[in-house]
Formats: C-alpha cells, sequence, structure tokens
C-alpha cells in the first residue's frame, strides 16, 4: 500500500474503471457495487456533511475487491493519500460509514500534533479503557491491565473485544464510554469513531456528553474555524 502500489494499479484497471468524482478526489470504480445502491446517494451525502478541506489529504477513493482488504478483514483502509474500499457493500450508508471512517484517520495524519499534541485527547481515552478494564474484571474476564492501557490498535486486543466479550455485552457495558464498541480498540479508533459521529451522524449532544475532550477537539480543528 505504498505510492507505487497505487501508481500501478491505476494503470492495470485504467481501461476497467469507471470514474467519478467528490471534489478535487477522484473515485474509481473497479469492481462492481451491489445493484441496489445508488453510489450517487453516497456522493451527495458526503458533499451535505464533510466539508471538502477534509479531503484535501485525499487523491483517490478506489472502490473494488481488493486482497489486501480481505486479508485483513476490513472493509476498508487509508494509506499515502488513498481510501481502498471493499465493494462488498450493503448499502449506501454502510458505504458512507466506511468512507468518512477512513476520511478520519486522512485528517488525524494531516492534523498529528494539532489533535494529539496536548495530550488531552489520549488521557480521556487511557481513563475511559481503565474503567472498562473494572468493568471486564467484574464480569470475570481474563483482563490483563497493562493491555487496557496501551492506545496503539492490537488485533488481539480487538478479537478479544469483538469475539470473546462481544460487542453486544461492549455496547451495554461501554454505553456511557465510548460512542461505539469499536472505539475502544484503540487511541486512534477512538478520534475516528467520534469524527463519524459528529459529521456523519451528527450525533452532537450523545458526543459532548459521552467524549467531552475528543468533541471539543473536534469542534475547534483547523478546518472547522476557517
Amino acid at each position: 500500500m505504498n505510492e507505487d502500489y497505487v501508481k500501478n494499479s491505476n494503470k492495470k484497471i485504467h481501461k476497467e474503471i469507471k470514474e467519478k468524482n467528490i471534489g478535487k478526489t477522484k473515485v474509481f470504480i473497479k469492481d462492481s457495487l451491489p445493484e441496489h445502491i445508488n453510489l450517487e446517494e453516497v456522493f451527495k451525502t458526503l458533499r451535505q456533511r464533510i466539508p471538502f478541506e477534509y479531503l484535501d489529504n485525499i487523491d483517490y477513493i478506489m472502490i473494488g475487491d481488493f486482497e489486501f482488504l480481505k486479508k485483513k478483514n476490513v472493509n476498508a483502509a487509508y494509506a499515502e493519500r488513498v481510501i481502498y474500499l471493499t465493494n462488498k457493500q450493503d448499502d449506501e450508508g454502510d458505504i458512507t460509514d466506511d468512507i468518512v471512517h477512513e476520511i478520519a484517520h486522512s485528517v488525524e495524519e494531516n492534523l498529528t500534533l494539532e489533535i494529539y499534541g496536548d495530550g488531552r485527547i489520549e488521557s480521556e481515552f487511557v481513563s475511559k479503557r481503565e474503567r472498562l478494564y473494572h468493568l471486564l474484571e467484574g464480569e470475570r474476564f481474563d483482563v490483563d491491565y497493562q493491555d487496557f492501557m496501551e492506545t496503539k490498535y492490537s488485533q488481539n486486543f480487538d478479537n478479544f473485544l469483538y469475539h470473546e466479550v462481544g460487542y453486544q455485552l461492549m455496547a451495554n457495558l461501554a454505553a456511557n464510554l465510548f460512542y461505539s464498541p469499536y472505539g475502544a480498540t484503540s487511541l486512534r479508533e477512538y478520534f475516528a469513531n467520534g469524527f463519524e459521529a459528529y459529521f456523519y451522524h451528527q450525533d452532537l449532544d450523545k458526543l459532548a456528553s459521552i467524549s467531552p475532550v475528543l468533541f471539543d477537539k473536534l469542534e475547534n480543528l483547523s478546518y472547522n474555524k476557517e
């Protein structure tokens, strides 16, 4: 997933793809989406809810059957100014959610110091992880405190939450800690989850109540001030 890969992929599929644009960002459809999905509705929602400035760090959105996404068992990924998105999607909301989530990762790459430099979001996240640790300990799960203090993404930790704890129990236990269970998996996913809540779902009151520091950071990002 580097610049050479993007260039080579673009050359290889150029004859097969359909090209669309969202502002200055080019959208390449390598492999067809399900017939019931109206991609124009997705673009319409993105234009209405995501300021174009947040797409400044994205050159392409590429939609297709990408092997590396299947190997990672994810629907989307962001790397080297490109969003890769699987064409196996349920509906327009599913696609929009995936795109907005990856836009969030591009924003934090572009504004890393502004977002994380003062340590406030990390402190809020770690305090929530610590409370989650005690909640799961109370449910008799075999938990390691140090795992909950690590802010970077861990596949093992994600698997523990998803397979052992289960996201339904997570949603119940952590309803007042995280906007959604996936926000508990890492600091970066905590930010991206909040970004979705703020811009896509526009669930401002809930986000402000659950994650006041994260909400304040999103409210005052450079792009929002312009």
